[in-house]
């Protein structure tokens, strides 16, 4: 989809689960969204589309962290178009 569209811009968000303290997931999560900005550039993205990269921690899980399961969804990097 980036690739069929040029012109479309957007953010990485990193998140973690709840494991570990707010620093490390803040770093954790971090690192997951360089490594997927570090994917697309070399897939041929344009580093002036990506407006920006941010480190989510554990603040915006998508399921409760209650167990395993839910942590490894809420482990995540999303791509947020802006158009």
């Amino acid at each position: 989809m980036l690739l069929q569209n040029p012109e479309t811009k957007f953010y990485i968000y990193g998140h973690s689960c709840d494991i570990g303290n707010t620093r490390a997931n803040e770093r954790i999560s971090l690192q997951r969204a360089e490594q997927v900005k570090k994917y697309l550039l070399s897939k041929g993205i344009s580093e002036k589309r990506i407006l920006g990269i941010s480190a989510k921690g554990n603040t915006d899980p998508l399921l409760p962290n209650i167990n395993d399961e839910n942590r490894k969804i809420n482990r995540r990097v999303e791509v947020k178009i802006i158009e």
